[in-house]
């Protein structure tokens, strides 16, 4: 199996079996997809025995999971950002423009102060090492999307 799909299917199982996201149970995530369990658990088995996930099946699995980090798997390496659309039609977004926005520059404040905090961590021991520069720019990312996000909101 090429190394980026073995990839792909590593972080869906950290995410299905070890994380385990609250009503993201695998037989949940699988019947969303509209696939059987047995199939889904043979995408993301951890004996070097996986099944490939087709094209339409890693697009139902992000529409199900609704998890970031599957599209930022793809994304890797583009400069490109991922952000959640906050409103699906011109008429939900006149409905509470005033506390999206604000709630929006809430969140990006709280995304902002993560990385103050994962810095001054990473920072304690006067060591900066692979795991904190990876912590820092997890929340770095999120401060990303948090501010996209908001611009999105003033469109």
């Amino acid at each position: 199996m090429p190394e980026h799909a073995e990839k792909f299917a590593s972080l869906v199982h950290l995410i299905l079996t070890v994380e385990k996201p609250k009503g993201k149970e695998i037989k949940t995530v699988a019947r969303k997809m509209g696939v059987e369990e047995s199939t889904l658990r043979s995408r993301i088995r951890t004996d070097g025995q996986r099944t490939k996930f087709t094209v339409d099946e890693i697009k139902n699995l992000i529409a199900v999971m609704d998890d970031v980090r599957l599209i930022d798997f793809f994304l890797e390496g583009t400069g490109l950002i991922v952000a959640k659309r906050t409103a699906t039609s011109k008429q939900e977004k006149k409905l509470d423009t005033k506390a999206a926005i604000r709630d929006g520059a809430d969140e990006t404040v709280l995304e902002t102060t993560d990385i103050l905090e994962a810095v001054l961590a990473a920072l304690k021991d006067d060591k900066l090492c692979h795991n904190d520069k990876n912590s820092i720019a997890k929340e770095i990312e999120d401060a990303e999307r948090a501010l996209v996000a908001l611009r999105n909101q003033l469109s």
